[in-house]
């Protein structure tokens, strides 16, 4: 798949998640084109006409910058020549519902090992690439192809269809708080199993008043997003974990009542 039908397929990714019952149909018909001239220009089989380029953009909504990057890779791969990378399709929100997608971390390391050279779609291989049983990854994958996150295509591949995820934020979920608990045993277990040169982990302490917390948080969220900016790229190798811990250790007094 071209990096331009790719940015497209997650554009019709992004949609599907926002609204499940978004079609191949309204996509197509929301480009003006044909369902089947859409289905081949995702799957690699068709080229985009120049002349259809800038209607497609147009109907996209993409920003100058986006439209800019998304011509400028129809011009290179027009002209075989090494693409840039395409710009990235905004996170999606993964809802509630998917609990067991939200709690268990094995979803979130198939859906990141399926963007890492190499990758083969073979229970036996996964499995050894993340030290979890053969059968326990075939529930993953089949969880995350029953929720529309990863198919098969022609070849029977394995390919991921769904743009960035992300969670909620500052809200209580029985999910999430599973996935934290399961992420800590991880990094815990990574001080002794992972060499000191292959991890980081370190910890600070410091006297901070909770009215910082939500300034702290936005802080933590500009720094997460970032480091996934700089470590996102073509050919990597492994899947990497990042956790971060801010939390008190005195019982917090609001208002004379102690909390924790």
């Amino acid at each position: 798949m071209s990096t331009v039908a790719a940015f497209i397929a997650g554009q019709l990714a992004a949609r599907q998640r926002r609204n499940p019952q978004y079609s191949l149909r309204s996509f197509a018909r929301d480009l003006d084109l044909n369902p089947g001239t859409v289905s081949a220009i995702m799957l690699g089989r068709r080229a985009i006409p120049k002349k259809r380029l800038s209607l497609i953009c147009e109907r996209l909504a993409l920003s100058p910058r986006q439209r800019a990057v998304v011509t400028k890779l129809w011009q290179q791969e027009a002209s075989h020549t090494p693409p840039v990378r395409a710009p990235k399709s905004e996170a999606v929100e993964i809802h509630e519902s998917h609990f067991q997608i939200l709690a268990e971390w094995e979803h979130f390391a198939v859906l990141s090992l399926l963007r890492t050279k190499n990758f083969k779609p073979d229970p036996s291989w996964i499995s050894k690439r993340l030290g979890v049983s053969a059968p326990r990854i075939l529930s993953v994958i089949a969880r995350l192809e029953s929720a529309g996150f990863i198919k098969r295509n022609g070849n029977g591949d394995l390919v991921r269809t769904t743009p960035p995820l992300k969670t909620s934020e500052g809200v209580v979920s029985a999910a999430l708080r599973s996935a934290h608990a399961d992420e800590l045993t991880l990094a815990a277990n990574a001080l002794t199993s992972v060499d000191v040169a292959l991890r980081d982990i370190s910890s600070m302490t410091m006297a901070m008043s909770p009215s910082r917390m939500k300034a702290a948080r936005e802080m933590i969220k500009k720094f997460r997003n970032e480091l996934a900016d700089l470590c996102d790229e073509d050919g990597a190798s492994e899947v990497y974990q990042i956790c971060i811990q801010l939390f008190p250790l005195t019982k917090v007094e609001i208002d004379g009542v102690k909390h924790g």
